[in-house]
């Protein structure tokens, strides 16, 4: 469905009350997606280590988020960054995922994957 089609059929929408079906209509990027899914978790993970008995970060639920964020993390890799809103969303998440925001760190590690896929998407855009 196009924008203008979408937007003709809005006020329809909104009087019979069906706004719910038109938001399912709009799809989010698969990187996009993977990528706030990741931080969100991240952040969850934070959220738990900042309790009492997080210190040592192998709470159960520090442990299900750990793979969590593997499996998001897995298949961020196996995505292709295809736009500039893909590009954000995979820099978010290396931000995140390596602590690059950490002031201390001053040489944050960061995987080799997510280095190439960085690199593959600078060379696509000036080719």
């Amino acid at each position: 469905m196009n924008r203008r089609a979408l937007l003709k059929a809005m006020p329809a929408v909104l009087v019979a009350g069906a706004m719910p079906a038109v938001a399912v209509a709009v799809t989010v990027d698969p990187m996009v997606g993977l990528a706030d899914a990741y931080v969100a978790a991240f952040n969850e993970w934070e959220a738990e280590s900042a309790k009492d008995d997080g210190g040592n970060f192998d709470t159960p639920r520090h442990l299900e988020l750990d793979e969590i964020k593997e499996v998001l993390a897995e298949k961020m890799e196996a995505t292709p960054i295809s736009s500039a809103a893909c590009f954000a969303a995979f820099c978010r998440y290396v931000h995140v995922d390596n602590f690059i925001g950490d002031e201390i760190e001053q040489f944050p590690d960061m995987r080799r994957w997510q280095w190439k896929k960085i690199m593959e998407w600078s060379k696509a855009t000036t080719a």
